[in-house]
């Protein structure tokens, strides 16, 4: 049943609304693929190939679609497919603390942080790292990971929030769901997280909520005005056994 639940990717769909859009709006969420560890690329062709078919206006990754474990092959693999993913408004990329430490501790990587965005500029698809985009409808702010930050220190959300034009659709992309409040305080509008996993395996998702290591740690919350949603991933890490919720891709439709 593990197995089958982890390699069983379902689709999670959102509902949200927005006076700062006069179009409905499409945004596909993926997180914490974790490439090696459960799916080929073959599994991918056919689960990235339904998105294209799908069009949405953004594909958003939310980082640790690598880990330590993926190869150099598989990485390029990964990154050409995503790049094919047929959207309309284009492909945005968040680190996680695995692919953001790729090559840091783990020595039996074939891959570095380096390498990895590398890859993904070369595929068409933007790397954001403490930095703001401002497309013609749509705010995007990608933070560094915060586990990456004993490299160099990641920027405070006020400073990235300086070059944010928030009269439009404002989302916020940090792979650990951390600080969900103090956004929320800021007037952004989504913010989209992974790494939880939802525990994964039980008693993970019990052992996440006793401990409160994060405001939410699996679903969509509402935070006064912002709307918070955490995937529990598309693979998972280490072991491709999943006990808890099941490998999602997230829809988000906006309107």
């Amino acid at each position: 049943y593990g197995f089958y639940n982890m390699k069983n990717v379902q689709i999670t769909n959102y509902s949200l609304e927005s006076n700062k859009i006069d179009f409905p709006m499409q945004i596909v969420f993926i997180s914490d693929l974790h490439m090696g560890t459960t799916l080929n690329t073959n599994d991918l062709e056919k689960y990235f190939n339904n998105i294209s078919n799908d069009n949405p206006d953004y594909l958003l990754l939310g980082g640790d679609v690598f880990d330590e474990s993926t190869s150099y092959n598989d990485m390029r693999k990964t990154a050409e497919l995503l790049g094919k993913i047929k959207t309309k408004k284009g492909i945005y990329f968040i680190f996680g603390n695995h692919d953001a430490l790729c090559g840091v501790y783990s020595g039996t990587s074939e891959i570095t942080k380096n390498i990895i965005q590398n890859e993904l500029i070369k595929n068409n698809i933007t790397v954001l790292e403490d930095s703001v985009i401002n497309t013609d409808n749509m705010c995007i702010i990608g933070r560094k990971e915060a586990s990456d930050s004993i490299i160099g220190n990641r920027a405070d959300l006020d400073r990235l929030l300086a070059n944010a034009n928030m009269s439009n659709f404002t989302v916020l992309l940090d792979h650990q769901p951390l600080d969900i409040s103090i956004a929320a305080e800021s007037g952004i509008d989504l913010m989209l997280s992974g790494h939880t996993h939802n525990g994964q395996i039980w008693p993970g998702d019990i052992v996440l909520k006793l401990l409160s290591l994060n405001e939410l740690s699996y679903g969509h919350q509402l935070f006064k005005n912002m709307d918070a949603i955490v995937s529990c991933g598309m693979g998972g890490w280490g072991t491709p056994f999943r006990t808890v919720s099941h490998s999602e891709i997230v829809y988000i439709n906006i309107n």
